[in-house]
């Protein structure tokens, strides 16, 4: 078990939990009011350690501790939301969270401590009146409404945490995460934004949802989810908090949501039921941990339909959205919220490009399985340097052809929900490879795509093909054309390049 995994599944300690101040003693009313001078000093969001704001804040809160003067930051209050953030409640506000805090140490002396432990959502270095305000801002300071959305997130959460959230995300998957982030690419991109908040790129426009229902199923997807929260989002909150003890506070993180190439053909039934499910978690498990968010690249129907939206909402759920349909407006935007060293060079930054840290991403999850599997745990997946894939709409005939590098070889893998299936013939230079195989979903109630994919490794009995050398995958449906539909007769090509090196470790791998 990873340190992260105890840290998510072990929050609870001999004695009940308080909202405690640095000073150990109970919150009181008034320092939730804003009197409180240190906290009312902080940087609500985080803190950035490469901006001077920051350091010479650091500063004034050293020389300001212990006295009643009041000191104030540049930070636009349009960047750091403080409505309903301790140091900014109001009578009634504070009066929420201390009995919300008095019903969890109750229950912990009850030995529930999984209630204490929802609310805590990302573990024990989430400050408790920070996640209290998390729950409470999610039902305007309603404790008779927060108590049963707890309660359900507590249900939820249970049969979670019973797999230790799935520090897995291949076996989440049960394909490689990395072959499902090539079809919806998303990441948290190792930097921050302004107040010091990771931040999370996601761009739905890019969803290739064809090849998603042929490599997972919902049920799966979701389980990623929570290994994203818990155990990549969480890391990266908590390795923040340990950086920054005194700065960092809100366990959120900002996003960016690309919208470029998106169309009403993506946002289909399965589309939508990954939404739902994924908000459905969110909502009771996770409130309020989305500091803010920049919808980019919108179309011009879906900005002009959120202007409208937006009149619907409460102000403070509105205000932490914003939608740009123009690119040159949207890079702008970003740079005043995130220092350019911090921002994706495709967003107008100077740091890396998306592409370059969706392969950094790839890498590093690939790293992580190697490391497991040399530690004698199981790893789900081989260790490529490069993964393509491409959806085959197949109705008779089809041939795809791919070029091995030299010093590289070649894992050519095929996913389908076809109950007819089809025959794969692989050459190479021109030289038939084994017999033809017959790949078939064996699996004949399946409407929903709500069992596990068949998947078959086309080169298994050769082992991996080497380059450098062309190779011709041809397909032939076993159904005549006149009886072909779409739907059935969908294929996923996957073609996972690996050099020589990491060939040999799979192969020791697989031997042993």
């Amino acid at each position: 078990m990873t340190t992260t995994t105890t840290t998510a599944t072990t929050t609870t300690t001999s004695t009940a939990r308080r909202i405690r101040t640095e000073e150990d003693d109970d919150w009181t009313k008034e320092q939730l009011m804003g009197q409180h001078v240190k906290e009312q000093s902080l940087l609500l969001g985080g803190a950035s350690p490469n901006t001077n704001m920051q350091k010479n804040h650091k500063q004034k809160n050293k020389r300001n501790k212990g006295t009643t003067k009041k000191t104030t930051t540049t930070t636009s209050t349009s960047t750091l939301h403080c409505w309903g953030y301790p140091g900014h409640l109001t009578n009634d506000e504070a009066e929420a969270v201390l009995q919300l805090n008095q019903v969890v140490h109750e229950r912990d002396l009850d030995g529930d401590t999984e209630f204490g432990d929802t609310i805590l959502a990302f573990g024990p270095d989430e400050e408790l009146v920070y996640a209290l305000c998390r729950c409470l801002r999610h039902v305007k300071f309603n404790v008779a409404d927060c108590i049963p959305v707890i309660q359900q997130g507590q249900a939820l959460r249970h049969k979670a945490a019973l797999h230790q959230f799935y520090p897995n995300p291949d076996e989440a998957l049960q394909c490689p995460a990395a072959l499902y982030f090539a079809q919806f690419p998303q990441l948290y991109t190792g930097t921050v934004d302004k107040t010091g908040t990771p931040i999370f790129i996601s761009q739905p426009g890019q969803i290739n949802v064809d090849a998603i229902e042929l490599i997972t199923t919902v049920d799966n997807i979701v389980k990623l989810h929570w290994n994203l929260m818990v155990h990549d989002l969480g890391s990266r909150l908590s390795q923040l908090q340990a950086q920054h003890p005194d700065d960092f506070k809100r366990f959120e993180c900002f996003c960016v949501m690309d919208c470029a190439g998106l169309t009403s053909a993506q946002l289909n039934k399965k589309t939508l039921a990954i939404i739902k499910a994924q908000s459905a978690i969110d909502a009771v498990c996770f409130p309020e941990t989305c500091s803010y968010m920049v919808v980019i690249n919108a179309p011009l129907l879906f900005a002009a339909s959120w202007r409208i939206i937006k009149g619907w909402l409460d102000p403070q759920s509105a205000s932490k959205v914003e939608v740009i349909s123009s690119k040159a407006a949207s890079h702008a935007r970003l740079l005043e919220l995130v220092d350019a060293p911090q921002l994706p060079s495709d967003y107008g930054g100077t740091a890396p490009d998306t592409a370059t840290l969706f392969l950094q991403q790839q890498q590093q999850q690939q790293a992580q399985q190697q490391q497991q599997s040399s530690n004698g745990g199981s790893s789900s997946s081989s260790s490529y340097a490069k993964l393509t894939s491409k959806v085959i709409y197949l109705r008779n005939k089809a041939t795809e052809t791919v070029t091995i590098p030299a010093n590289m070889s070649l894992e050519l893998s095929v996913y389908t929900r076809s109950t007819t299936g089809a025959n794969f013939t692989l050459f190479q230079d021109d030289r038939v490879i084994g017999e033809p195989i017959s790949v078939v979903h064996d699996v004949t109630d399946d409407d929903e795509g709500t069992t596990r994919p068949t998947r078959v490794v086309l080169n298994s009995t050769t082992r991996f093909l080497t380059g450098p050398s062309p190779v011709t995958v041809q397909m032939e449906s076993k159904q005549p054309m006149r009886f072909a539909t779409t739907s059935t007769h969908n294929f996923l090509l996957v073609f996972g390049f690996m050099d020589q090196q990491n060939k040999n470790k799979n192969n020791h791998n697989k031997n042993n």
